[in-house]
């Protein structure tokens, strides 16, 4: 098993990849700027230069793994960004992962991604969009977690200053097909649900 983690050196990233590496599990991990990734080399975990927008860079740090723990996002930008980073980023993830023959495909969801509120912010409508390619993609068995941050009530992706926030809480949730919550978990426990990504266990892994 090598598990690639994009995203590995962003917010959730680092728990992650930290989980996974204590499992003593094969970590692959997606960076820009590998110099300054010194904290997930030291965990021992193999680094490659790349980024999700590029799609060749991608296909290479996808090839040899069999499980995708998708993390990238923005909270804040141009509609553009968001299409070029989140939308066109997970699609060329989803492409890389089906030409690797990936096993499993995680993907970091977020709570409140509805097609109801797909058209409320960009950050939305790009999570609904990536849940919508993956669910697309039938060659993947994919995982749909959703995360939820908040900071005085405020949902990750719309602080209310417009303006990015030092979060001050942060809870896990998985949602079911028909949008529901089915179960909650603090912050903590992301990490160690993750690095459990291929346990045939998880009663929703497929």
């Amino acid at each position: 098993m090598k598990i690639l983690v994009t995203g590995a050196n962003g917010f959730i990233g680092p728990k992650i990849v930290h989980a996974l590496r204590a499992e003593d599990r094969d970590v692959r991990a997606l960076v820009r700027r590998p110099e300054r990734a010194g904290a997930l080399a030291a965990w021992g975990v193999e680094l490659v230069a790349g980024d999700v927008t590029d799609a060749a860079s991608m296909s290479a740090a996808a090839e040899g793994c069999t499980h995708v723990v998708h993390l990238v996002a923005i909270i804040q930008g141009r509609p553009e960004e968001f299409q070029r980073v989140m939308i066109d980023g997970t699609r060329n993830v989803i492409a890389a992962a089906k030409s690797a023959g990936v096993e499993r495909f995680v993907l970091m969801s977020a709570l409140g991604t509805t097609e109801e509120t797909k058209d409320v912010v960009p950050y939305y409508n790009a999570k609904w969009t990536e849940e919508q390619d993956v669910i697309a993609s039938e060659d993947l068995v994919a995982i749909r977690l959703v995360v939820s941050a908040t900071h005085t009530g405020n949902m990750l992706g719309v602080p209310a200053t417009g303006r990015p926030v030092q979060w001050d809480a942060v809870d896990i949730y998985r949602v079911t097909d028909d949008g529901k919550i089915s179960e909650q978990w603090a912050f903590e426990d992301l990490a160690a649900i993750l690095s459990q990504v291929g346990a045939v266990s998880l009663p929703w892994a497929g």
